[in-house]
């Protein structure tokens, strides 16, 4: 398979492109003549490749008419809601954890022993990690921490770089996923008309 071949099946599959994950068809995105060649090509079929606010990933986004973009933010922005609660509730756990007031970024390491011993000499933190959606039904420590990088590994927003040692690393994604984020807690004041379809009693959205 060629590299543009590769490029453009990896983004049709709903992908962030980004250094950590796919370094080699990242590079590649970062050529400018590539980027106009590729992005050529998508436009081609209704569709463009945009970049984190910071270029740590790229991903696929849709050409549409007005009512078509309504639609599919809503869809979007639903699928969000949804899951909002665990992506806040984890990133302020990994804040906690690593004992300080910023978010993680991408390309930052942890490792999976040094972040196990720091919940073991915290119930505070112990009793956090339990409360987030995909570690409740788990009772042991080191299964909901297991639970939790599984899920962040799942999404896209996590690799392991060393099994051996298991050492892991965030991805380009999560970059696109604070951008959401942000958008969001600037925009509390989104109208109910705009993107919240059937459920007419949600006037606002707090993080």
């Amino acid at each position: 398979m060629s590299i543009f071949a590769e490029v453009a099946k990896t983004l049709l599959q709903a992908e962030v492109i980004c250094k950590y994950r796919y370094s080699n068809l990242y590079e590649e995105l970062k050529d400018e003549a590539f980027f106009r060649r590729i992005n050529s090509w998508f436009d081609q079929i209704d569709l463009s490749i945009k970049s984190s606010s910071d270029e740590s990933g790229y991903y696929l986004v849709t050409e549409e008419n007005e009512q078509e973009i309504k639609a599919r933010a809503r869809t979007v922005f639903s699928d969000l809601m949804k899951s909002i609660r665990f992506h806040v509730s984890w990133l302020e756990h990994c804040m906690n954890v690593f004992h300080r007031d910023y978010l993680v970024t991408p390309g930052e390491q942890f490792r999976y022993s040094d972040f196990l011993d720091t919940l073991n000499n915290n119930t505070s933190l112990q009793n956090e990690l339990g409360s987030i959606s995909v570690c409740k039904k788990e009772s042991k420590l080191n299964e909901q921490l297991d639970k939790l990088i599984a899920q962040l590994i799942k999404d896209g927003l996590v690799v392991e770089v060393n099994s051996r040692s298991r050492i892991y690393q965030f991805t380009g994604k999560l970059e696109v996923l604070t951008d959401y984020l942000i958008f969001i807690k600037e925009n509390e004041q989104i109208a109910i008309e705009e993107f919240a379809g059937d459920n007419p009693k949600q006037k606002e959205i707090h993080l």
